[in-house]
């Protein structure tokens, strides 16, 4: 069987163009992974934040206490 230069060609365009396919697949997984990270990474910097202001209402509310414990 006589392969011709132009059917050479052809495999290898199909060749290149199914390793594109794979790389780009890879590439969404990989962006898929990195966002649910960064999802996980938000959620507990807001989790610290809400501690960090609970802890600082916490503290007006001991400091406001303690002047009004001064003032009777």
């Amino acid at each position: 069987m006589l392969i011709s230069e132009s059917n050479i060609i052809i495999l290898m365009l199909a060749g290149l163009i199914a390793t594109v396919k794979v790389f780009a697949q890879l590439k969404l997984f990989q962006i898929a992974h990195d966002s649910d990270k960064i999802v996980e990474l938000l959620s507990e910097i807001k989790y610290k934040l809400e501690k960090l202001e609970k802890a600082s209402n916490a503290e007006q509310g001991a400091a406001i206490g303690s002047r009004i414990g001064k003032l009777t």
